[in-house]
């Protein structure tokens, strides 16, 4: 057929090359991709079973681990109340892992470090994308599918959060731009200003240290204790940073004596058992 018909080889050659461009094209702008949610990923706990994963015999951690458990069963958005250092971090990727979504990136933005505006808003564009350049998309469209932990989400404006709750509604994204910027509600944001993604969903885990002023139906919600409230998990959480520690450090297994344990029950630290110890 060559022989006969000359012409075919340059048409098959000029497929090839189709071929080729739409290739490297597509692996450029993976890699773009991957290089833009590389500061926002997050490793996540390993195949270790919830059980044994979230430490403790109070009821607080009894509760803890039914909610997790009926939280990863699902692929609906959680409502995270969780004070600083409760470990909001490891229990969202936690439920990560065992999800529907496991095989796919788990990201933390934390809202706090955002920029603000001349109107003292967070800038949420890194979130959201641009409406004015469409080569930079924001995280929800990056990530494509996954979880994604947004942490002290009551920092952002009425009209970023409407933005959030129309995506878990529609799975569409309202872009930021000098027109949506102003604070409207979300009737008011322009249809015709969302981003269609029928091939991406990203579950969302929205973190306060409070409850949400404007909590939407169909989140499952999860309220994380400080250890003045677990102060009956203390003693098995401090034996295990001890053992991590020692493992660690190649060195014979350190216990805590009762003196030590009754200092530690005592002892009001407001943050983290794993920082105390």
């Amino acid at each position: 057929l060559m022989a006969t018909y000359p012409a075919m080889q340059q048409v098959l050659n000029q497929l090839l090359v189709n071929d080729l461009s739409e290739f490297t094209e597509r692996t450029a702008k993976e890699q773009a991709r991957i290089h833009e949610l590389q500061p926002y990923l997050r490793a996540v706990p390993g195949s270790t079973s919830i059980e044994t994963s979230i430490l403790g015999s109070s009821k607080a951690a009894q509760k803890l681990r039914n909610q997790v458990e009926q939280a990863s069963e699902s692929l609906v958005p959680i409502q995270l109340q969780a004070p600083s250092g409760s470990g909001k971090t490891f229990l969202a990727g936690l439920i990560h892992s065992h999800s529907g979504v496991a095989d796919h990136p788990f990201a933390e933005l934390d809202c706090a470090t955002l920029p603000l505006d001349e109107r003292g808003d967070r800038q949420t564009d890194v979130l959201f994308g641009s409406g004015t350049d469409a080569d930079h998309p924001g995280l929800l469209v990056l990530l494509e599918r996954g979880t994604l932990l947004l942490d002290n989400v009551h920092l952002l404006s009425g009209a970023d959060r409407d933005r959030l709750y129309h995506y878990l509604k529609t799975g569409q994204v309202i872009p930021t731009n000098s027109s949506l910027n102003s604070p409207l509600t979300l009737s008011q944001l322009s249809p015709n200003a969302a981003t269609p993604m029928p091939n991406a969903w990203v579950r969302l885990v929205l973190a306060t240290p409070a409850k949400l002023d404007n909590p939407r139906g169909g989140a499952i919600a999860i309220k994380l204790f400080p250890l003045t409230q677990r102060k009956q998990d203390i003693p098995e959480l401090a034996q295990y940073f001890l053992n991590k520690y020692s493992r660690e450090r190649n060195r014979p297994p350190l216990n805590l004596d009762q003196a030590d344990l009754r200092y530690l029950i005592s002892y009001h630290y407001p943050g983290n058992v794993a920082e105390l110890a």
